[in-house]
């Protein structure tokens, strides 16, 4: 598993459908929050300026710890629920996530730069927004173990509603540790050909600060 897209499952959000302008089109299209992110990282790395760096880690730490607790309230809420109250609980997940995504790609903007993002709806994510977000709860079984087998194609029938919610008991899971685990433990992303790399992981911060 290259550790780019290590880099993109380790965070707690997965993929957010942006509004954005195709210029060759002439019009918005959805695109991927977590290839905003790629491009966001690129320009970070090359600023390299450790007092900004510290301060988007402040910044990233609040935005993903306020959003992991919105995520346990919204899956205590889950306990029980009917398949239409489940529905409503995905909308509340896909709100949280939105916000969360505008804090994170703010810490990578200058202060006071004025900067606002547009978010469809969620019935009418696309379906190539959709195949990345299975993408990544795929990709998230196998990195956390649960299944080295997973593929996209095995959350085809799931409504979006339903994904976001899956994708938020990983990442719960993955930064609630059981007995006998530690934070800053080494885990091991087992891709599908069966091989394993070693990653160094905070089990307290499911995001990586560059």
């Amino acid at each position: 598993m290259e550790m780019r897209a290590i880099m993109a499952l380790l965070l707690p959000c997965p993929p957010i459908p942006i509004m954005a302008l195709n210029e060759s089109l002439g019009q918005m299209v959805q695109s991927s929050s977590h290839d905003v992110y790629g491009i966001c990282m690129d320009i970070a790395a090359r600023r390299n300026d450790p007092a900004d760096n510290r301060r988007r880690e402040q910044d990233q730490t609040v935005c993903s710890d306020r959003l992991k607790a919105e995520m346990r309230a919204i899956l205590a809420d889950a306990a029980g629920a009917s398949e239409q109250d489940f529905d409503a609980l995905g909308h509340r997940m896909y709100e949280a996530m939105c916000a969360f995504t505008t804090a994170y790609q703010l810490s990578y903007t200058p202060l006071g730069t004025r900067t606002s993002f547009a978010y469809p709806p969620l019935g009418w994510i696309d379906e190539g927004v959709r195949m990345r977000v299975r993408e990544w709860l795929a990709g998230r079984e196998i990195l956390q173990g649960k299944n080295p087998a997973a593929t996209a194609a095995d959350h085809a029938w799931k409504s979006v509603a339903r994904l976001y919610c899956e994708c938020a008991v990983l990442v719960l899971e993955f930064e609630e540790p059981g007995d006998g685990d530690e934070h800053g433990e080494k885990i091991t992303a087992i891709t599908k050909e069966g091989e394993g790399e070693e990653v160094l992981v905070d089990r307290s911060k499911s995001f990586l600060v560059l």
